[in-house]
């Protein structure tokens, strides 16, 4: 089975496996990502999903990332944009390191943070019941 950190994820890793989990075997760190097989029951048993995707910002950027899933709510609370080696983690649950986080996206690609969100985006692969949808948050 393939274990990686999450913070040593790649998008190489998200090409080869368009879905990643959080381990669940209680031995392993909290931090270590498995590949998730698109069955039923593989689905079923994960909390959470990490499913490769592709964003257009309202700027008209187009990155390349995953989105943060929680099958139980059918919500997409997170998505991370992989801009090279680095990654910007956009939370709706974390305002305050979201809001850090688009400072930093404008650093990293020289486009304004405000023309970030909303964000749209659609995941790489067809096995799932996901359609096209935007990710935005109030920006403080």
């Amino acid at each position: 089975m393939i274990n990686i950190k999450s913070k040593d994820l790649k998008l190489a890793d998200l090409h080869i496996h368009a879905v990643w989990t959080w381990s669940a075997d209680l031995m392993d760190s909290e931090d270590i990502l498995i590949p998730v097989k698109i069955t039923r029951e593989a689905l079923a048993d994960a909390d959470t999903l990490l499913i490769h995707a592709k964003f257009h910002t309202a700027g008209g950027a187009s990155h390349e990332g995953l989105i943060v899933y929680d099958p139980d709510l059918d919500n997409v609370f997170a998505i991370e944009l992989f801009l090279g080696d680095a990654r910007i983690t956009l939370n709706r649950n974390s305002k305050d390191l979201s809001n850090l986080e688009l400072q930093r996206y404008e650093k990293l690609t020289g486009n304004n943070c405000n023309n970030v969100l909303p964000i749209q985006y659609e995941i790489t692969t067809r096995d799932l019941p996901i359609s096209p949808a935007e990710f935005t948050f109030t920006v403080s």
